[in-house]
């Protein structure tokens, strides 16, 4: 554990991610992607370009967890994730660990800091290529103990700050272009018991205990969310017209500058492709969020002022 990737071979690399093709520029880049294991932790390794950007890797043990990273408490991202949990994060911001961490997630998106259970060493300067190298023990994340089969989903990515979207990700996923909301629906698995006797493999090459799985499904979108007036005097009608791609449930929401909430606009169904408008109006003056929510799927905001 040294931050230079020394210690791995080339069949430890798990997943190959060229460089230049992020929608970020050469500054904002992932490299390969390194994982090997012993009978008591697997270790990470990954190459990756950071400035004034988040590296994230996601870890999936097979329990439940969080799908919609914009509801995270730490490191929020406007990222939805298709057939893989969130359970575990490694994160830093603009090259710099102490800015992140190791969290564990649960399925409200609350975490817990658990970096010093495990061994993260960095070697990273914003905007040049940089080395990340984990030791993470089996008992740790699999709570339950190592057991017949156990297995992780995994993917790494370069994000924005807060509610934003990625702008490259490895695995590559055709749904990431750098403008949120994005889909991740591709990822890889590492097998660390093929055999299923209940001890991590050993002997074998790692590149061939991964398998990269991708999920189709329908895109959901919001095709329409607009306000007719962003600025508006105390109780002052006001409109905002909504659509969106699929049949679903929704919230709309006005949220205070303190963040509680002031008023239910609607709860309830909309059609797809179906233009919805919706009335309101606000009786204090004040700075507010017009939040439009999918429930479990897209969160979308708007500011409005509110004057006497």
């Amino acid at each position: 554990m040294d931050g230079d990737l020394s210690d791995f071979s080339n069949d430890e690399i798990v997943l190959r991610d060229r460089w230049g093709d992020s929608y970020w520029g050469l500054q904002n880049e992932i490299g390969n992607f390194y994982m090997t294991w012993d009978k008591e932790n697997f270790y990470i390794g990954l190459e990756y370009i950071v400035k004034n950007n988040a590296l994230m890797i996601i870890i999936d043990v097979g329990i439940p967890g969080l799908q919609d990273l914009d509801i995270l408490n730490f490191y929020p991202r406007n990222l939805k994730l298709v057939g893989i949990n969130a359970n575990y994060l490694i994160a830093l911001w603009d090259a710099d660990l102490t800015k992140g961490g190791f969290r564990k997630i649960d399925i409200k998106g609350t975490t817990t800091d658990l970096t010093s259970s495990v061994e993260i060493v960095n070697n990273g300067k914003s905007g040049e290529k940089s080395y990340i190298e984990a030791k993470i023990p089996f008992d740790l994340i699999f709570e339950a103990g190592f057991s017949s089969g156990s297995e992780i989903k995994i993917f790494a990515c370069i994000a924005g700050g807060d509610h934003s979207g990625s702008g490259d990700i490895a695995p590559d996923n055709m749904d990431i272009d750098g403008i949120p909301p994005e889909y991740v629906r591709k990822f890889a698995v590492i097998y660390f018991d093929k055999d299923f006797n209940a001890v991590p493999d050993s002997g074998i090459e790692p590149y061939n205990s991964m398998e990269l799985k991708e999920v189709q499904f329908e895109k959901f979108e919001i095709k329409e969310f607009k306000i007719r007036e962003r600025v508006l005097f105390t109780n002052q009608k006001n409109e905002c017209s909504v659509m969106v791609s699929k049949t679903s449930n929704l919230n709309l929401l006005i949220i205070s500058e303190a963040g509680k909430l002031y008023k239910r606009v609607y709860q309830g169904t909309v059609i797809a492709n179906e233009l919805k408008t919706f009335s309101f109006s606000i009786s204090d003056p004040g700075i507010y969020i017009l939040l439009l929510e999918i429930p479990g799927k897209l969160r979308e905001k708007k500011v409005l002022k509110v004057i006497k």
